[in-house]
């Protein structure tokens, strides 16, 4: 490992200055304002098992799900990777910062690699654009599975050359092991392989001497390959072990790449030589990205265009890009010239010229729809192509040179005005007010309410969305943000109750959720939106409030499940062709795994029906021993219903079959109960 250090030093040492502004401009743009872009789904799941990985050791074998038909879910190597920020805090914003730090290393390593193999000046230049570079800068600002493969993407390039090339042996081991992560953080990266594979046949031609040490270490390499790939296996092995190598999947697989019918652009249109230009100047310069904001980074440049003070560049900017995106192609064809006329001279550059345009196989003949993460290795080869280019050009006079170190800048004035606006615009759309939102309750808030509460459970009622998806990755959204509180999370779609456990709770929701006023009054009102609106309601419940107007059962206090019912209260009677609101005041003597609804019936004393509601009490995995649950239900009334009746309430709950009335020894007693008014004359 001493000789690893010690290439890397020599080269970087030489041109410290220039790998100075580069790292700062790298860094600026990637770790600038952690909260600023839009949580998505698959950000969620991916830190969603990393907190539960690094804080509770439940561990995984496999991350979210992919389109490949063939492979259920992606390598957990994301997981992992996501968990190690989380030993440290519980502040995602953190895990964002982690995958920034991996990106900006990714630009010392291609500054390094330009630097070794052509020169001071191609290096700068090519750390500047590649600092720049809007997509790469985009990926290194989420939490998410193909953010993960630049650095491995980079590293892959870097041991291949340092292996193959020059002959190191470290390197020839180390770049099989780069290759499964690039792959195994999302498998668009397999692409990569082939070009390991013509890797192997030119350290073999170039270095005959060396033909036994390249092929015991190439067999270490594959063998750490596949020692690499043993989470992932296992994962697929359980997650379905029969199907994942049936026949009929494999001809399904091979149907889709025959016949491209999973192949879509972004509007899930057949893919056409539109198309393919439309994504490579995207990928290679950020053309189109007026058009397309959401292809990296969610809706927020779309919506800002329209919102005042915003700070997107104006449409003569996109002329920038496509010069930019056609000199690069130009890069790319001329390197691949230079280096087919001299392969052995030129070698790197036929290599970071392969690396430009090997991966536009992956567009035309992915089996699934086509975005723009299954090929980002391009960029790897296309930005450096054209620093490279400059570079070359610089050096034909003075005038030239300044002519082109102008052009660099103005290159990576716009893509960086570009990332700039993109902050702006998901700041303008509340994207940091959501993302601060759960951390101002949980990682400030929650310490004062915790201790004002004595140790009292958080009960967070999920009712409004503060993430991208709706409120189940919402549930997420709180979860991955509340480690290291007692805190549950109630899912109030469809609704349901509220879980108090026995030593009282603090009942908190967002400002715009409705169950606390309609169970437990106004609440109070906690943290302030940049425009002036409260972000939470909450209220502090020792236990849950007195019964102002209760029902009690007659005969069998509880239900099969374990659940007593003590009491509803109301604050009126039923009146005919209204709408009769209650609340239905639950305690468990046992946990349970099973959802349970129940059923309110409004009756008179012979049992005639007179209105119904249905509702769910409280899901599964939310209920606890010795737990209060209030639900609020509004039971729509009959039109026939007689005013000088006394009302009876049948009351019913069920799961995937009825739950019987049963006695203390669970003998089955009934299939419901009547409750009836505890004070008639009220």
């Amino acid at each position: 490992m001493s000789s690893i250090r010690t290439v890397i030093l020599r080269e970087l040492q030489s041109a410290r200055g220039h790998l100075v502004v580069v790292l700062l401009l790298a860094s600026l743009l990637r770790l600038l304002g952690p909260g600023l872009y839009q949580l998505t789904a698959d950000e969620m799941f991916i830190l969603q098992s990393a907190l539960l990985l690094a804080r509770y050791g439940q561990w995984t074998w496999l991350s979210n799900g992919t389109h490949w038909r063939l492979v259920e879910g992606h390598s957990p190597l994301s997981d992992y990777l996501a968990a190690i920020p989380y030993l440290f805090s519980s502040d995602p914003r953190i895990g964002r910062l982690w995958v920034g730090v991996l990106g900006v290393i990714t630009v010392a390593i291609m500054f390094f690699l330009i630097k070794r193999y052509v020169g001071r000046t191609a290096a700068l230049f090519t750390g500047l654009l590649f600092a720049a570079h809007t997509p790469a800068v985009d990926l290194s600002r989420t939490v998410w599975g193909p953010n993960y493969g630049q650095i491995f993407i980079a590293s892959w390039l870097m041991t291949g050359l340092l292996g193959y090339w020059e002959g190191k042996r470290w390197a020839q081991v180390l770049h099989w092991l780069a290759l499964s992560f690039a792959i195994q953080s999302h498998p668009g990266n397999a692409l990569l392989g082939p070009l390991s594979v013509f890797l192997i046949m030119v350290g073999w031609l170039n270095r005959p001497s060396r033909r036994n040490s390249l092929f015991r270490y190439t067999l270490a390499g594959w063998a750490l390959f596949l020692l690499s790939l043993i989470p992932w296996g296992i994962g697929l092995y359980t997650a379905n072990p029969e199907d994942a190598t049936s026949l009929p999947n494999i001809r399904e697989a091979i149907g889709d790449i025959l016949h491209r019918d999973h192949s879509f652009t972004h509007n899930r249109e057949p893919v056409e030589i539109k198309d393919v230009i439309g994504f490579v100047s995207g990928l290679t310069s950020s053309v189109n990205r007026r058009l397309y904001p959401s292809m990296f980074t969610g809706t927020g440049p779309a919506k800002a265009i329209l919102s005042q003070g915003h700070w997107w560049p104006a449409g003569w900017v996109d002329i920038i890009f496509w010069a930019q995106s056609g000199l690069t192609l130009i890069a790319i064809l001329l390197m691949l010239s230079q280096g087919i006329r001299q392969p052995w001279k030129s070698f790197p550059r036929l290599m970071i010229a392969l690396l430009g345009l090997w991966p536009l196989v992956g567009f035309v003949a992915s089996p699934t729809r086509i975005s723009p993460y299954y090929i980002i290795a391009m960029f790897f080869g296309a930005v450096p192509a054209l620093g490279v280019l400059l570079a070359d050009f610089s050096q034909k006079g003075i005038w030239v040179r300044r002519v082109i170190t102008t052009l660099v800048g103005t290159f990576v004035v716009a893509q960086s005005w570009l990332t700039i606006a993109t902050m702006r615009g998901q700041y303008l759309d509340g994207n940091n007010e959501r993302f601060k939102a759960p951390l101002q309750l949980h990682l400030s808030a929650m310490q004062q309410w915790n201790s004002m509460g004595e140790g009292r459970e958080i009960i967070i009622l999920n009712e409004t969305q503060e993430g991208k998806y709706g409120p189940k990755i919402n549930t997420m959204y709180w979860r991955v943000t509340s480690e290291g509180y007692p805190v549950r999370l109630v899912l109030m779609e469809p609704p349901q109750g509220v879980p108090i456990p026995e030593e009282g709770a603090i009942i908190a929701s967002t400002y715009g959720g409705s169950t606390i006023p309609s169970l437990f009054g106004p609440g109070k009102l906690m943290g302030i939106l940049t425009n002036g609106e409260p972000i939470f309601r909450w209220t502090l419940l020792h236990r849950p409030p007195e019964l102002d107007y209760g029902l009690v059962p007659e005969g069998s206090p509880r239900f099969g499940n374990g659940t007593h019912i003590l009491g509803i209260s109301t604050d009126s009677k039923p009146r005919a062709g209204q709408t009769w609101p209650m609340k239905l005041v639950w305690e468990t003597d046992r946990t349970t795994s099973e959802d349970y609804h129940f059923s309110v019936r409004i009756v008179d004393d012979q049992g005639d029906p007179y209105g119904q509601a249905d509702m769910l009490s409280l899901n599964g995995w939310l209920w606890s021993e010795d737990d209060v649950v209030i639900n609020h239900i509004e039971v729509p009334v009959n039109e026939m219903y007689p005013d000088d009746i006394q009302p009876r309430v049948w009351l019913l709950m069920y799961s995937d079959s009825d739950v019987p009335v049963v006695d203390e020894e669970y003998n089955w007693l009934a299939p419901w109960m009547f409750l009836s008014p505890l004070n008639p004359d009220a």
